[in-house]
C-alpha cells in the first residue's frame, strides 16, 4: 500500500506524509517528542526521526522554525487560544 501525500499550499514540489503533518500539528501545539509519541502510539525515536527529516526537507534549523514553516505551507492550521502548558493534553 502506498501511502498519500499531503501537498504544500506555497510549492508543489513539496511533500509531508500525514504522519508527519500530524506531528507537526502536534509540535505546534506544545507537546513534546515523548509526548506526541505516547499519542500516536509510535516510539520516542521514531518520532524524532520523522522531526529531523521534516526539519531537513522544509531546510529549517529547529522544531520551533518546523512548525512555522509548516503553518506558512499549509501544512496545518495555527490554532489559537494555544492550550495550558500546566496540564496535559
Amino acid at each position: 500500500m502506498r501511502e498519500a501525500y499531503i501537498a504544500s499550499k506555497l510549492d508543489p514540489k513539496l511533500h509531508l506524509t500525514p504522519k508527519r503533518v500530524e506531528m507537526a500539528r502536534l509540535l505546534s501545539l506544545g507537546l513534546s517528542v515523548k509526548q506526541i509519541a505516547a499519542r500516536m502510539n509510535v516510539s520516542h525515536s521514531t518520532v524524532a526521526e520523522h522531526i529531523h527529516l521534516m526539519i531537513h526537507s522544509l531546510k529549517v534549523k529547529n522544531a520551533r522554525e518546523l512548525v512555522v514553516r509548516a503553518i506558512e505551507h499549509g501544512f496545518i492550521e495555527l490554532q489559537l487560544p494555544l492550550p495550558d502548558r500546566s496540564t496535559p493534553p
